[in-house]
């Protein structure tokens, strides 16, 4: 119970804090968010081929990583979700 909590006071926090000026608290994450998600897509992607245990997949895994890099690329370079 006690882990739950402290997990979810932040959020709560957080959505409560999102109320007072909901533009202003979207333009500060959306960098972040879109960071970590280009970020987990690809370990995703580096990880894939383990799984399948083929070399035929790093055609695939070359183009998903190539996007992935490049989605981050852009958003570090500012010209992404300004």
């Amino acid at each position: 119970m006690f882990r739950f909590v402290v997990l979810a006071v932040p959020f709560v926090a957080a959505d409560a804090l999102s109320l007072i000026d909901p533009e202003a608290f979207y333009e500060k994450l959306l960098k972040p968010s879109l960071g970590a998600l280009f970020v987990s897509q690809f370990i995703v992607f580096i990880v894939f081929p383990l799984f399948k245990r083929g070399l035929r997949w790093l055609p695939l895994v070359a183009i998903a990583c190539g996007l992935a890099g490049w989605g981050f690329y852009t958003l570090v370079a500012g010209s992404a979700a300004t």
